[in-house]
Formats: C-alpha cells, structure tokens, sequence
C-alpha cells in the first residue's frame, strides 16, 4: 500500500513488530527501493514500530543501492536474506550491528 490514506493511517499505529520487504540494503547507502512512493511508507514503518525490525532481502539485494533512499542503517535491525550474498557487504552490514539471519 502507498498513498496519503496509508501514511496517515501509519502515523496513528505503533507496531510492537515489523517486517519490511526492500529493493537493496548496503552499508554505505542504507535501505533502499526503486519505487519513489514506497519511501515514506518504509522509513514510517521503520520509525513507528517499538520492538524488533525484520528486513526481508534476497541474497542478490545485498550490496544493492536503489535510485530512492527509505532509511539509513538503524540500530536493532535483522536482515533475513538468502544465503549466498556478498560476503564482504554482509560483514560490513554486521559491523554496523544489523543481526542477519541467513535461510536455504
């Protein structure tokens, strides 16, 4: 969902959990999409929620850098990708204290 209607709609919830779908995640260019409109709609979801923040990535959107920034690294961050990814970005990402869970 994007739009006016979800962002205010956001703006009322805080969410105890969250888990996020993104375009790329690197160390030096933060979280990352391609569609301009889901920005705002990510970095509400990322700031709203109290408690743990999942970051849903396949191994290929490791080191990856979208045209449109939606956060840059936050603390207390897991990234849950697909094993396979960049070895040495994975390891910058675990020096900037995002957990990242690595699946089959």
């Amino acid at each position: 969902m994007i739009g006016e209607f979800t962002l205010n709609t956001l703006n009322k919830i805080t969410a105890n959990k969250c888990f996020l779908g993104i375009g790329g995640i690197s160390s030096c260019g933060g979280i990352s999409t391609s569609v301009l409109q889901e920005t705002t709609i990510n970095h509400t979801m990322l700031k709203r929620c109290s408690g743990p923040r999942y970051i849903l990535a396949n191994n290929y959107k490791i080191g990856r850098n979208n045209n449109f920034i939606s956060s840059s690294i936050l603390p207390n961050i897991t990234l849950i990708t697909t094993k396979g990814g960049n070895p040495s970005e994975i390891e910058k990402l675990k020096k900037s204290n995002i957990k990242i869970i690595e699946i089959e």
